[in-house]
């Protein structure tokens, strides 16, 4: 069984969902079948939203990409489009996030930054439950009752839902180490957190054979601690 890697940087690509349709449509009833444009407008597309969770211990989201749902199309009577569902991407408290780039519009989440691009900071989540909103949904398009006028009382025409904002994001995990192994090389620190942890560090028979730092964790039942006697001092 491959142990799994601790996670405390990640890239993630998020895309707000496309917003509904509008809808063209005349309403037509009995005593009442000239009663003139009533198409709905469509619906929001769904944000996407980082929120901190106790329940997540590292930033398990590298590479994947999160959109919000699209919005629903408008209706006729004048029934407007539900909103897109949004999408929640949890991650550890201590998480700081930030946008590489500009933020961008398309309805496919194919955005990738250019090479340099700034880093704009847009929120650190320190305490449970804490969320931003990363990208926005797009507007719902106009169904045809909304370009009723005097001179203009049967439009056939309605508008499409917009795209949604996107843009990739890095995720930085901060963290405070209850227990650190600092010692001369070679007195087995790697060894020893190999064998209580799922980390994996290099291990061989030369010295400053790790070259940077290793984290994981590991879950006690509980902590027994004794008072050193003479001896032991």
């Amino acid at each position: 069984r491959q142990a799994r890697q601790f996670i405390d940087k990640a890239r993630v690509l998020v895309c707000g969902g496309a917003g509904g349709n509008g809808c063209v449509s005349f309403l037509s009833e009995k005593g009442n079948p000239w009663g003139g444009p009533d198409g709905g407008h469509g619906g929001a597309g769904g944000v996407v939203i980082v929120r901190a969770s106790a329940f997540t211990r590292d930033l398990s989201v590298d590479r994947i990409t999160r959109q919000g749902g699209p919005g629903f199309r408008g209706g006729p009577k004048a029934m407007d489009g539900a909103r897109g569902t949004e999408m929640v991407l949890e991650v550890p408290l201590g998480t700081v996030v930030r946008r590489l780039g500009a933020m961008q519009q398309s309805r496919l989440a194919t955005i990738l930054p250019q090479k340099g691009a700034a880093r704009v900071f847009l929120s650190e989540l320190v305490a449970e439950g804490d969320e931003v909103i990363v990208a926005k949904g797009g507007k719902g398009g106009f169904g045809n009752r909304h370009f009723k006028s005097s001179r203009f009382r049967a439009p056939k025409i309605a508008h499409p839902g917009q795209p949604g904002e996107s843009c990739m994001l890095e995720l930085e995990l901060k963290l405070i180490a209850d227990v650190g192994l600092v010692g001369l090389p070679n007195a087995g620190k790697s060894s020893l957190l190999r064998a209580l942890s799922n980390a994996t560090p290099e291990v061989a028979a030369y010295p400053f054979t790790t070259l940077r730092v290793t984290k994981s964790w590991v879950e006690l039942q509980s902590i027994t601690c004794s008072q050193p006697t003479h001896r032991d001092r």
